[in-house]
């Protein structure tokens, strides 16, 4: 075994560590500090546990909370000493209490982050408060599983990559286990951390630093403070309290450049959650009118119930202990942004290394941890308590600083804000276009379903939206209705203007031998929110024939895919197309009704006359995703680019989310996509990781590399290209080899042969018989 997953993707979970039968794996930390596992190649048997409890590998199963709350300790002390509410304070003394064992991070006589077992309650202030370093995790997870067999219940606190570590360890759910993950901002690197104590020692003429408090409540627990005491080096008691915003590691933390690199690609950053109970602060709190609203300096928690095993020991912990109140998610999300989407990856962050191993940490901390003003409404909300006053004070600053913005450009150096006041009202007159467009095709398209004529087809969730492949499949989409139902009208019901209201509309029209067709694409996947809104539609139309055109399957939470398949499985009339193998497998086990296997329908322009555009091709465009659906490291991808960029290549990067306006695909949808079709005509080879990517390089014939993606959506759609097509498409399994047939291709004179209408033949022609 030589490598476990892939570098950038590592959390430093260990569980591949704690498995091993052999102790062949330690830590061993990169130049930035973090640890990956490091491989003793005489001791490694080559078992294959490592990579089989890797929870990048092997995503553990997550579930969406199933009960929300906030509330705080009703003990004071408790409360005081804890970074938000003393959730996690109150669910350990529980434990305790039971004879159990806690395990959480701690900083060590060294004041380095470590994972501990506590089995006393006199042991609680080591894992109390919020640590803003990586823990190391060592071998605890063997000793939970021992714990776990003796019989003892065991509470285990910690990121959400380590509870997932340590639930692929244990292979098995024990009832005497409960596992609690934070809302992760993300985890900073110790190396820094260490430079950063050195730092602080020598700046503040201190000989010893016995204890540090990452988040000390003594002034606000909404702005924070860094809490370290010691020795001076005269021997007299050294006390600092560094505010949230001058305190040099707090703002380096939250500028994000040293977190780990797999923080900025974090799958755990998600709505659904892989541990029984989560917790965290409830930030942007608003007190209800009996409450006292001394919180924002006592602080309070957020607390997700994942489980139900969850959900009943918090209950039965928090009797008495703590007042809590039931809340909505989606309130909890709102201010909570990691909880959506992983912590953002500054632009900024390889300078700050660079800086790092170059330069002093002097350097470091004046040029990438200096302190900072509070803003406007922060300074307001520093000086009033919640109420009346204080939203008074906010809304006027809110209103003149909008005035402000419009009429005096900022003179930020970021060029995105410098912005004239004619592009300031461009902008503005641009969002109110959307929001007119939007509101008048809705009303248009229910207009048109009230007033219809005739055999009808309902075509549900087409896109609006900029990506370039999603419009090309409702371009296909449109002519291949115009070809095998021509005697058919079409109502197009775009995602963005469907509601219940439509839904009901529909129904009230919809006649015997109508048609319901649900777009392709992307949305049988918890992705982007749309599978309840299909199971909805399946719901509403019992009677008439429903096909959902070539799509993505990939539900990876019990809840979804229960509610989902129990849709499906419920209306006889569905027909549920796959494009790809592995989505046809998981349908043909999942549904009940008629599964078919296609490709994605943009194939249908394989082949055809119109396409063949004749132009001289030069360089490479570098077709490439920059969302949650990447694999790659911008990094990785910039090295692969500037490798062929010095043997003399023009490269050019390109995304298939474009930007148009909604007008653009209304009124010119085809002519548009056949501009960019000429685009992908003037280059000698495409490199993409998207799918329509590898698709369009082909409908132009122009040799396309393939590279991968996060999911199975690209691997298993290659397959669908015969032999005919393998001088033309190359999948590459790792960037070096993406590097080495992109030289051989480069390399060769002979023009690129139209290709074969394959798709049209043998699939695109049949279909409409086989429904």
């Amino acid at each position: 075994m030589e490598n476990i997953c892939p570098k950038n993707l590592c959390t430093g979970c260990f569980a591949c560590s704690n498995i091993c039968p052999k102790d062949a794996i330690t830590p061993k930390a990169d130049n930035e500090g973090f640890a990956h596992p490091a491989i003793d190649a005489e001791k490694c048997i080559d078992c294959g546990l490592c990579e089989k409890v890797c929870p990048i590998n092997h995503p553990a199963e997550r579930n969406l909370p199933i009960a929300v709350f906030s509330g705080w300790a009703n003990d004071e002390r408790i409360r005081r000493e804890s970074s938000s509410g003393g959730a996690f304070s109150v669910l350990a003394q529980q434990t305790l209490s039971e004879g159990g064992i806690v395990v959480g991070a701690a900083l060590d006589e060294n004041l380095k982050a470590v994972h501990i077992a506590i089995s006393d309650a006199s042991e609680m202030s080591k894992l109390r408060g919020s640590k803003y370093v990586q823990s190391a995790i060592g071998l605890t997870y063997r000793l939970i599983k021992e714990k776990l067999s003796e019989g003892k219940k065991v509470l285990f606190s910690g990121t959400p990559c380590y509870v997932a570590g340590l639930r692929n360890y244990l292979q098995k759910e024990y009832d005497n286990l409960v596992t609690v993950d934070i809302i992760c901002h993300g985890v900073p690197s110790p190396l820094v951390f260490e430079q950063w104590k050195s730092w602080f020692k020598k700046s503040n003429s201190v000989e010893t630093i016995k204890t540090i408090k990452f988040r000390d409540k003594k002034l606000s627990w909404l702005f924070f403070n860094m809490d370290v005491e010691g020795t001076t080096k005269s021997g007299d008691k050294f006390s600092y309290a560094g505010g949230f915003f001058k305190d040099a590691w707090i703002r380096g933390f939250l500028s994000d450049r040293f977190l780990r690199p797999a923080c900025h690609r974090c799958q755990f950053a998600d709505h659904h959650r892989c541990s029984d109970i989560t917790i965290a602060d409830w930030w942007g709190y608003k007190n209800e009118p009996n409450e006292p609203n001394d919180f924002e300096k006592k602080g309070v928690s957020l607390i997700l119930c994942n489980t139900t095993k969850g959900e009943s020991f918090f209950n039965q912990a928090s009797v008495g202990q703590m007042s809590i109140k039931s809340r909505k998610f989606e309130d909890a999300i709102k201010t909570n942004p990691t909880l959506s989407h992983p912590t953002r990856e500054p632009a900024d962050r390889a300078k700050f290394w660079e800086c790092f191993h170059n330069e002093t940490f002097d350097n470091v901390a004046k040029r990438y941890m200096r302190p900072v003003g509070k803003t406007p409404q922060e300074w307001i909300m520093s000086i009033t308590t919640p109420g009346k006053q204080r939203q008074l004070m906010l809304n006027i600053f809110y209103k003149f600083r909008r005035l402000y913005h419009l009429l005096f450009p900022s003179k930020n150096p970021d060029p995105t804000d410098r912005l004239t006041i004619y592009q300031r009202v461009c902008r503005r007159l641009k969002w109110y276009r959307n929001r007119f467009f939007r509101y008048h095709y809705a009303k248009s398209i229910k207009r048109s379903i009230s007033n219809k004529k005739g055999k009808t087809i309902y075509l549900f969730c087409p896109p609006i939206h900029n990506n370039l492949g999603d419009q090309a499949q409702t371009m296909c989409i449109y002519r291949w209705f115009n070809s095998y139902y021509p005697d058919y009208n079409v109502e197009w019901i775009p995602m963005q203007v469907s509601d219940d209201k439509t839904l009901a509309l529909v129904k009230e029209k919809i006649a015997d031998g109508d048609l319901i067709f649900v777009h392709s694409g992307y949305l049988t996947t918890e992705l982007y929110g749309y599978l309840p809104f299909i199971a909805r539609i399946v719901d509403t139309f019992t009677s008439n024939k429903i096909t959902i055109l070539p799509q993505t399957v990939n539900i990876a939470t019990d809840e979804m895919r229960d509610m989902f398949t129990r849709s499906i499985n419920a209306n006889p009339n569905v027909t549920f197309i796959c494009r790809d193998e592995t989505s046809y497998a998981k349908a043909q086990e999942l549904f009940t009704c008629r599964v078919l296997l296609y490709p994605d329908i943009v194939t249908s322009l394989i082949g055809l006359e119109e396409f063949n555009f004749a132009t001289n091709r030069n360089g490479i465009l570098m077709v490439l995703r920059d969302d949650k659906e990447k694999f790659y490291s911008d990094e990785q991808l910039a090295a692969l680019a500037s490798n062929l960029q010095n043997k003399g290549v023009k490269i050019e990067r390109f995304d298939t989310t474009i930007n148009c306006s909604p007008f653009t695909w209304t009124l010119n949808r085809e002519r548009t996509i056949k501009r960019y079709l000429r685009k992908f005509a003037d280059y000698k080879l495409i490199i993409t990781d998207r799918y329509h990517g590898t698709i369009f390089g082909q409908i132009v014939s122009t040799p396309t590399i393939v590279i991968a993606s996060s999911d199975h959506k690209l691997a298993s759609g290659v397959r669908w290209f015969p032999e005919e097509f393998s001088n033309q498409l190359f999948f590459a399994e790792s960037l070096e080899q993406a590097e080495r047939i992109a030289e051989r291709i480069l390399q060769q004179d002979s023009h690129p042969t139209q290709s074969a209408p394959y798709f049209n033949e043998n699939y695109w022609s049949k279909l409409h018989n086989e429904l």
